[in-house]
């Protein structure tokens, strides 16, 4: 298995290339308006990367998947993450996109297709839907799906109501965090949940959501994505 350096060396080459192949051409204007984004991207590269050495040295490099990291859809994942990283101004996104390549090299993580499927959530994703959703699955990863979706009611962790999410975000106001849960309703990363007599809306989190945020946190144990070994740290920032 590779050593902490040869990885780094590995990564780090593929996006030292990256980094140095954004094109600049037009005239003096738009040369100069050029050089200024290829700089503004390659900072934003910098502070994506220097969060992934950091997370890279603490990992158990016998849990690495050397496959992978010789492989093509390695190439092509850094390449899109290396877009995604500098065209955004989301910091918070940032810290989602560093755990999507670091379950990525994990052995024991998805296979393939469901990274595909992950990656696809990951990319539409801004850090506040990301955070909301890490937010719910901090209250519910002990739960199985009957408890978070079926009367009796499990405690105060399922469903989670809109005062629950305001609570926790509070530099969200109400409309906004309606947006993000309408928004990762509509994803099937959550799922509403009903109750006619008391004429409460709240939400809970489907197996699509429990499966996405396991594998951001390397839990990832299969399809039902209920691990619990390698779990990381939350990015969500929710206040206390």
């Amino acid at each position: 298995m590779p050593k902490p350096e040869s990885l780094l060396e590995r990564i780090v080459k593929v996006s030292s290339v990256l980094a140095a192949a954004v094109p600049v051409a037009g005239g003096p204007t738009s040369v100069s308006l050029g050089y200024w984004l290829q700089d503004q991207e390659k900072v934003r590269w910098k502070v994506y990367w220097d969060g992934v050495e950091e997370r890279v040295q603490s990992l158990d490099m016998k849990k690495l998947d050397k496959t992978f990291l010789e492989s093509p859809e390695f190439i092509l994942r850094l390449q899109e993450i290396y877009a995604e990283v500098t065209r955004t101004a989301d910091d918070g996104k940032l810290g989602y996109l560093r755990d999507f390549l670091l379950s990525s090299l994990w052995k024991e993580g998805a296979d393939i297709e469901w990274r595909n499927l992950f990656w696809d959530h990951v990319r539409r994703l801004s850090g506040a839907h990301l955070a909301t959703l890490e937010f719910v699955f901090k209250r519910q990863r002990h739960l199985s799906y009957v408890q978070r979706f079926n009367l009796p009611q499990a405690g105060d962790d399922a469903p989670l109501n809109l005062d629950h999410f305001a609570t926790a975000f509070t530099r969200f106001d109400r409309n906004l965090l309606q947006m993000i849960l309408a928004d990762l309703t509509a994803a099937g990363l959550i799922g509403l949940w009903h109750q006619q007599s008391a004429k409460v809306t709240a939400w809970s989190l489907t197996d699509a959501g429990l499966a996405l945020m396991s594998f951001l946190d390397r839990e990832w144990r299969g399809r039902d994505g209920q691990g619990r070994e390698g779990a990381g740290k939350g990015k969500s920032g929710v206040e206390s």
